[in-house]
């Protein structure tokens, strides 16, 4: 039920949005709007704020909307209002009124996307899973539960990894980097993390130094040749 309804919340605000961008554009070319409706069949609710104006609907069946210009009649046009008509419009603003409600649909994808990056959005945490038998990941002391805080190619420039999704991405980068660098000098295909229990501190910066347990920094190093997949170069 929840779902359902907030379904029909979200497409209902995506319908607003659409129509009122017709509607508010519409009214700036001077088109005279008789009815601005969300959902068809039914009419659950109405309001017309002045005489004469364009009347406000909301309908039984919120699977889209429209906005009805007097051209629609069925009693036709008065001729005192011929010049307020879609039709008696030129080619640029009749193209303005028609575009306007799917750009407004994407100036709201913009703006909430915009809105959810400011705000923040929940990710999981950077949290291991138990590491394979015999694994290199294995090998370095890593165990299951251990949080990933921080990763390093080289030892001293660290960087922070605050989500799974961070940890993907520099995993992602170090084994570009790893297949970059075997084809020179072998030696080089190194990745570091700093992975401990999740109350454990951040890695040490160059403002901050203290010494780092085998258990809390982990060093992968690949020798010798290409491997035979990306999996044997890091935990």
């Amino acid at each position: 039920m929840i779902t359902l309804l907030a379904f029909v919340v979200t497409l209902g605000i995506l319908i607003l949005v659409h129509e009122y961008g017709h509607y508010r554009v519409a009214l700036g070319c001077g088109v005279k709007v008789d009815r601005f409706s969300i959902g068809f069949g039914r009419v659950l609710w109405r309001r017309q704020p002045t005489q004469g104006g364009t009347e406000f609907v909301i309908s039984a069946l919120p699977l889209g909307g429209y906005v009805r210009w007097i051209d629609d009649r069925e009693e036709g046009v008065l001729p005192s209002e011929a010049n307020q008509t879609f039709k008696s419009k030129s080619l640029a603003q009749r193209t303005a009124i028609v575009a306007a409600g799917p750009l407004s649909n994407l100036l709201l994808a913009v703006v909430l996307y915009a809105a959810s990056n400011w705000i923040g959005v929940e990710e999981p945490r950077a949290l291991l899973a138990t590491p394979p038998a015999g694994s290199l990941a294995e090998q370095a002391g890593l165990r299951a539960g251990d949080e990933v805080h921080a990763t390093s190619s080289d030892g001293t420039d660290w960087h922070d990894v605050r989500s799974m999704s961070d940890l993907s991405w520099e995993v992602a980068q170090a084994v570009e980097r790893l297949f970059a660098n075997l084809d020179g000098d072998p030696h080089r295909g190194t990745f570091r993390i700093f992975a401990g229990q999740p109350e454990r501190p951040r890695p040490p910066t160059e403002r901050q130094s203290r010494p780092i347990t085998p258990r809390s920094t982990a060093t992968c190093r690949a020798r010798g040749s290409r491997p035979r997949r990306p999996a044997d170069a890091w935990p």
